[in-house]
């Protein structure tokens, strides 16, 4: 993730009332890994484009009432429903 600036870090995350665990298959899923590239390349996969391609999550997290789905480590450790 790219700083705004020296002060400030924003996430992006998507915030929902669905239970996770009755409608994960619809809804959470399919969007769960959606990546944000930047290439001007007309591609339907990440593997066609070239290696430096950057490549960012279009979201740092899920965040549902039973359940988060993230690879961000700032998100998981503050929204632990779990413990």
């Amino acid at each position: 993730m790219t700083p705004i600036n020296d002060d400030y870090t924003v996430k992006v995350g998507i915030v929902s009332n669905a239970h996770a665990a009755r409608h994960h298959e619809d809804y959470i899923q399919p969007i769960e890994h959606v990546m944000w590239l930047e290439s001007e390349a007309n591609v339907a996969k990440a593997g066609d484009l070239p290696s430096a391609t950057p490549v960012h999550n279009l979201f740092d997290g899920i965040i549902t009432f039973t359940q988060v789905f993230t690879k961000d480590d700032w998100i998981k450790k503050n929204f632990n429903f779990n413990e």
